[in-house]
């Protein structure tokens, strides 16, 4: 064989590679030269300055959705098409595009598995919803939530007028509530935050928080090679132990009659889960059960414990809507000096004023600032523009929750609740407030 030929042959599809690459990374969906671009090498740039998520959509995403709602965005490995306008967010919340898989060899695909409600199509997502919804659907105890927060004020006490590590204790705190709420497991967390479920948690977090493997999930291919990854996977090797082992240890509980769904509000997540996969045909599998576990686990973890943090910093800095909370809960719990009383399920209705205050912290602060990955199925119009099949699409909730023209009777960088009033509420588009996203797939624990 002609040497000269393979040497030249391979110079071409070494060419051709780095064309395509180039391509890829300078030139996405060509299709759409419209549809403004926020360039991978100013995504880098912002990287590598230590910019965070909010200072990046304030410097880069606001300024090139301003004109049109829309532009292509280097996002979690892969272009999107991100839309800013509620009109835009609600057309692709409610079509039914693919959902964008999690890449297999991922430690992030590998804790949350690709058999949960989150990332099922078709049928088999209407199998995972109909399990699920029952735990929903309920009016859950504040009994769990009541208990741990009483342990906060303990902790807090402790420090005696020093510093206090709101978001920390807010992480254990959340931490313990949801391991009573999910499967009625005890963290200590609050008590013990170096237990070895605490911390396998918190490497976990940490692990799945990182940006640059949010950036660039391929890098998960050398896990083994990277200390922070290779402790991650211990520690999602010590939740597997204790969420398998949980899951068989409640299935024999309600076989033996201990838990059913019609007796009482204090039923755990896994218990109903179980409850309603073992009255369908086909059930979900110890794997479903865990992979759904995970992710809610994990979902309802971070959304609690930093809407919780943000929630407590406005108050902080703002103190007459502080006391104005305060005359709330005083008012419907009484005197202050009633720290160890629980609000009930009708109590926690009547505070009207404190829902406006946390739903207009998680204006400002959306946990999940981009929602509803979906990879378009068929070409599919956007405010004009034809986006092509297998294009990857999504919200910029951050952007839908700062537009000025969605807020022009008030500064949108400004904390004030009673924008979610009665009256303003009403006067509001059905996907201007998207901290839990909307249409069918709507977060569960909203």
């Amino acid at each position: 064989m002609d040497h000269n030929l393979i040497i030249y042959s391979l110079l071409l599809a070494l060419a051709y590679a780095v064309v395509k690459l180039w391509n890829y990374i300078f030139n996405p969906y060509p299709e759409l030269k419209d549809i403004p671009t926020i360039s991978f090498v100013d995504i880098i740039m912002s990287m590598l300055k230590r910019e965070t998520t909010l200072e990046r959509k304030r410097r880069l995403y606001a300024p090139a959705m301003k004109e049109k709602g829309i532009a292509k965005v280097w996002h979690a490995g892969n272009w999107h098409i991100l839309v800013s306008r509620p009109e835009m967010a609600r057309q692709i919340l409610l079509r039914s595009d693919r959902a964008v898989d999690l890449d297999r060899f991922t430690l992030q695909r590998k804790f949350f598995g690709q058999t949960n409600l989150f990332h099922s199509e078709g049928d088999n997502w209407r199998r995972h919803r109909k399990v699920v919804n029952p735990a929903f659907h309920r009016s859950w105890s504040t009994q769990p939530f009541g208990e741990v927060t009483v342990s906060l004020f303990k902790q807090i006490d402790k420090l005696d007028g020093k510093h206090i590590p709101m978001e920390d204790l807010m992480k254990r705190l959340t931490l313990d509530a949801l391991g009573k709420i999910a499967f009625n497991f005890e963290f200590h967390a609050l008590d013990d935050q170096l237990g070895k479920y605490a911390v396998a948690w918190e490497q976990i977090r940490n692990g799945l928080s990182q940006i640059l493997f949010q950036l660039f999930p391929w890098l998960d291919i050398f896990a083994f090679l990277i200390p922070s990854r290779k402790k991650m996977n211990e520690a999602m090797k010590d939740m597997d132990e204790l969420l398998y082992r949980i899951i068989e240890e409640k299935r024999t509980e309600i076989q033996n009659g201990k838990y059913h769904s019609a007796d009482t509000q204090d039923v755990d997540l896994l218990a109903l889960m179980i409850e309603a996969t073992d009255a369908e045909d086909p059930m979900l599998t110890k794997k479903e059960l865990r992979d759904n576990l995970a992710m809610f686990f994990f979902v309802g973890h971070e959304t609690t414990q930093i809407s919780l943090s943000i929630a407590v910093y406005y108050l902080a800095v703002n103190s007459d809507i502080q006391q104005r909370a305060r005359e709330e809960v005083e008012r419907i719990l009484g005197p202050g000096e009633k720290r160890d009383m629980v609000p009930t399920i009708e109590d926690v209705k009547k505070m009207e004023y404190i829902m406006m205050v946390i739903k207009e912290s998680m204006r400002l602060q959306p946990i999940a600032h981009t929602i509803a990955r979906r990879r378009v199925v068929k070409p599919t119009e956007i405010s004009g523009h034809v986006i092509p099949t297998g294009a990857l699409v999504g919200v910029d909730v951050w952007g839908i929750h700062h537009d000025p023209q969605l807020y022009d009777d008030h500064d949108p960088s400004r904390f004030w609740p009673e924008r979610f009033a009665p009256d303003e509420k009403a006067a509001m588009h059905t996907y201007q407030w998207l901290a839990f996203g909307g249409g069918p797939r709507q977060c569960r624990w909203c």
